[in-house]
């Protein structure tokens, strides 16, 4: 079991389990904000506009595009089709990065924190611009190369052994 399994060990009608009932939870938030996260917005509008880029990222962009590229015999077991899959794959993506752009736009400023959002689009961003080597909208690579600069991503790329690229973050005039 890792520290991000849940763990119900306890009997779940006990009182530490009634005053603490997630105790699973405990150690992503003894993490920090950079995996304890929250909506950004405070409207409704806003939330659910921040979900929606949220679902968008983690269920279009990464398990479809990138799961082609990286993964092409979860879509098809004949490896002489594994470039077609990989193709779609990077044309998902594209076209994801393109649908993402204007909906970055309307998230606050980071000056008030990451969120859930921020979260998602950074490993999207991690694959997509720095991995892949693909060019990204003006407001992607901007808010790309704005997270890359916290703390909390300089933190965990240091603890991971993984050096920050050169390059500021590839961008594609919108």
């Amino acid at each position: 079991m890792t520290a991000l399994e849940p763990s119900y060990d306890e009997d779940l009608c006990s009182d530490a389990a009634i005053a603490d009932p997630c105790t699973h939870h405990r150690a992503p938030r003894d993490l920090g904000p950079a995996v304890w996260l929250r909506l950004a917005c405070s409207s409704l509008d806003g939330m659910l506009a921040e979900m929606e880029l949220v679902e968008y990222a983690v269920s279009t962009v990464h398990m479809q595009g990138f799961t082609r590229i990286f993964r092409p015999e979860k879509f098809c077991p004949d490896e002489a089709s594994h470039d077609v899959v990989k193709g779609r794959g990077v044309e998902i993506v594209k076209a994801g990065l393109e649908v993402l752009a204007p909906a970055v736009e309307k998230l606050p400023s980071l000056s008030t924190g990451i969120s859930m959002a921020d979260a998602a689009l950074f490993y999207v961003l991690l694959w997509g611009i720095d991995r892949l080597k693909l060019e990204a909208p003006d407001p992607l690579a901007s808010r790309y190369r704005s997270l890359k600069m916290r703390p909390s991503a300089t933190r965990v790329f240091t603890r991971e052994g993984i050096s920050l690229p050169a390059h500021e973050g590839r961008t594609k005039a919108s």
